[in-house]
């Protein structure tokens, strides 16, 4: 993607949390890849995961907003969860429709994604009909961007598959 937009997000408690929008200038018409970083909940933010989540945007034809969440220990759970949950949320606001949402996820984002699915699910809001979670980094690094959407593709969730889950 061509273009990058830092954003803050407010946090359930208040918190303001830093985001970041890979878009070019088409992106209106993009589904959004809500990506959660990894990093074991304790370290990397979403510069660390710059280049991954470029790579998936291009490789999906989408753009990409990836948020931060707060890390332990300093920032003990639910913290990093509501900080999930709450950037969905944020998308939905800005008027992303559930069906255009991409929710992918690493490492620790892969697991935090599971949990802000079961939140949704909690909440009686709409899942995203696509979702993604991969074991590590680096997997996903060294591959292409072909085959990161391969893989993006083979591991994805439509809604039927989500609600058989639940």
């Amino acid at each position: 993607p061509a273009g990058v937009a830092n954003l803050l997000l407010a946090a359930r408690d208040g918190a303001a949390l830093a985001a970041r929008l890979y878009a070019d200038s088409s992106a209106d018409a993009l589904p959004t890849l809500l990506y959660l970083h990894g990093g074991g909940f304790m370290f990397r933010t979403p510069l660390t995961h710059a280049g991954l989540a470029a790579r998936l945007c291009d490789a999906l034809d989408a753009r990409a907003f990836v948020a931060r969440y707060r890390l332990a220990p300093e920032h003990p759970l639910p913290a990093a969860h509501d900080d999930c949950v709450g950037a969905y949320r944020q998308l939905l606001a800005l008027g992303i429709a559930a069906d255009r949402i991409v929710l992918s996820g690493i490492s620790a984002g892969g697991g935090m994604v599971l949990g802000v699915l079961m939140a949704l699910r909690d909440a009686g809001l709409t899942t995203p009909d696509v979702v993604s979670v991969h074991r590590r980094l680096a997997e996903a690094r060294d591959a292409g961007a072909k085959s990161i959407a391969l893989e993006v593709s083979s591991h994805a969730l439509d809604q039927e598959r989500v609600a058989a889950v639940r």
